[in-house]
């Protein structure tokens, strides 16, 4: 066995400082490779009718996005059908006595009917004194036909409205 002698090994080796005791960072490899670092996904978004507005979750703010504006055209359905009434209502009433007949209605869904009392009472308000029934535009029977002998007779209805006798039929006056 041969040895060599100290001097013949390199200065290199003979020159290295001794071990330290810090501790590195760990590394970001694994069994399986790298971790990779989550990706930001939207928390929010801008809120009310404004500009489409998206809010990441590494906090950061972004314009328009997908997500954020399907979310905003939900908001702006769910409006429209909250202001718009569940059930038909009256649009309005034919009180023209020369082209509609008493009551005849119209609702606001394009349907219409031949009579409803809002409008039959409406009608009645605006051509006072009322047409005889059987004429164009002419009231109907409030409690059925009146005899002749009551003619132009006035009284009131158990629900305090005015009607008046008029070629043997009960009609609505003002």
């Amino acid at each position: 066995m041969t040895t060599t002698p100290e001097s013949a090994l390199p200065t290199a080796l003979q020159s290295l400082a001794p071990p330290t005791t810090e501790v590195s960072a760990p590394t970001t490899e694994s069994a399986a490779g790298p971790i990779a670092t989550p990706e930001a996904v939207i928390v929010s978004c801008q809120v009310g009718l404004g500009p489409i507005e998206t809010y990441w979750s590494d906090g950061s703010q972004t314009g328009w996005s997908q997500y954020c504006q399907n979310q905003h055209d939900t908001v702006l359905q769910n409006e429209r059908e909250a202001n718009q009434p569940r059930e038909k209502q009256i649009s309005w009433c034919g009180t023209d006595k020369n082209i509609y007949n008493r009551g005849e209605t119209f609702y606001t869904d394009g349907t219409s009917t031949s009579w409803s009392q809002y409008c039959a009472d409406q009608f009645e308000a605006v051509n006072n004194p009322p047409r005889p029934p059987g004429a164009n535009g002419g009231g109907g029977a409030v409690a059925g036909p009146c005899e002749a002998a009551q003619q132009d007779v006035i009284t009131y209805t158990h629900d305090g409205r005015k009607q008046q006798c008029s070629n043997g039929h009960w009609v609505y006056i003002a």
